[in-house]
Parts: C-alpha cells; structure tokens; sequence
C-alpha cells in the first residue's frame, strides 16, 4: 500500500511556507497600502504559531490551521477579483493558501486512514 501522508504533509509544509512569505512580499513590499508591512506582519502571526505543530506533526494544528487557511484563502479571493493592480501577487497567494488548505484537510485523514491499516495488519 503506498503511503499518501507524506506528500499531504509536503504539500502542507509548502503551502504554509509559501503563504507566510507571500503576505510580507504582497501586503510590504507590493502594496500602494499604507502600513501595508505592519499589516503583513500582523497578519503572519497566526501562521508563525502554527508553524510548530504542523512541523511536529500535530494532528490538531493540522485541523485548526486549515479554518485558518481559510481567511487567508479569501483575503487572496478577494485581492484577485477587487484589484488590477496587484493581481499577480494576490493570485500566488490565494494558490499557496489553497496548497496550505488541502494540505491540512489531507493529511489528517490520510495519516489515519494509514494508521488503521498497518494496525489492522
């Protein structure tokens, strides 16, 4: 049986990598926004304090983190469809939230569904 875990547990490592470096770039760097670098900041925090679990692999962070996906998944939404301007930037963005999404809802799952078939076996 081949094991998926990993790959889920990759993709999630990338996606919060990816959109912890995205927001800074974004909202700092990019932004016409005022502020637009104390906002990014602030907005990075929550996915700092995730950073530990998902890398211990903690099955709980991997569920709270993925509703904390969520806002970030919108906030790109948003950014896309609101502005011309900085279009590109908040499409990267939106895409690493989306991998941070799947990546957290798939690993779970797949990690468990493994764990009752070796136990089973």
């Amino acid at each position: 049986m081949r094991r998926w875990s990993p790959a889920a547990r990759h993709l999630t490592l990338f996606g919060w990598l990816s959109t912890l470096v995205s927001l800074p770039l974004w909202l700092g760097w990019q932004s016409s926004m005022p502020h637009g670098g104390w906002i990014a900041a602030v907005l990075c925090l929550p996915l700092l304090t995730a950073g530990p679990g998902l890398w211990r692999r903690r099955l709980y962070t991997y569920g709270w983190c993925s509703l904390l996906s969520l806002g970030y998944m919108a906030l790109g939404l948003m950014e896309v469809f609101a502005t011309s301007v900085g279009r590109t930037p908040a499409m990267f963005h939106l895409l690493a939230a989306v991998a941070l999404f799947l990546g957290c809802v798939l690993y779970p799952r797949l990690h468990n569904r493994e764990q009752a078939a070796h136990a089973a076996s």
